[in-house]
């Protein structure tokens, strides 16, 4: 009886041991995808506050950042640079940023996730509590002490907030930190 060893590829333990090492790496350092935006506006929650982002900044939502760097005399919501897919991002606690208390309501929200976000060369990650997903909404101007903070739309009879990022990014108190 002969056994045909012509299929059978050998390989030596440090082999194996090495590809299973970076097939394990590869797996750490791709963070899960959750939902890739494509139009509308994307609805979200975070200290108990309900917002919107226009479609046009919002790059992905991944479920975590593998790697957030602090960096040292920054404010407290600014929690690092994060890398993701080979490009850098100011990773940004959004309820720290607004001074919000932690809460978290409603049903069919994917908690805590992070808002990949794009404006012209600039990337930003907000971390927020949760995500409701892509919805159209009429909008509508209000007074707001902030100039990035000044219309609102109705959605599902719940008041959300919409987010001028151009605006948002440009506002001293986002750039100094303040």
């Amino acid at each position: 009886m002969s056994i045909d060893t012509s299929s059978i590829q050998e390989q030596t333990p440090l082999g194996l041991l090495t590809s299973y090492v970076n097939s394990y790496q590869s797996k750490q350092d791709t963070p899960k995808v959750i939902q890739y935006i494509k139009e509308g506006y994307f609805a979200f929650q975070t200290g108990g506050k309900n917002y919107i982002i226009e479609m046009r900044f919002v790059d992905e939502v991944v479920s975590e950042i593998p790697h957030i760097t602090p960096l040292p005399f920054s404010p407290k919501w600014l929690l690092g640079i994060g890398g993701l897919r080979g490009e850098v991002y100011s990773v940004i606690e959004l309820k720290d940023f607004l001074q919000l208390e932690v809460t978290v309501s409603g049903r069919n929200v994917i908690n805590e996730s992070f808002i990949v976000l794009k404006h012209e060369a600039s990337g930003y990650i907000f971390k927020v509590d949760a995500i409701v997903g892509i919805r159209n909404c009429k909008i509508t101007t209000f007074e707001s002490e902030y100039d990035w903070l000044s219309s609102k739309g109705l959605i599902d009879d719940n008041e959300y907030f919409l987010m001028d990022i151009e605006k948002l990014i440009s506002n001293e108190s986002f750039i100094r930190g303040a």
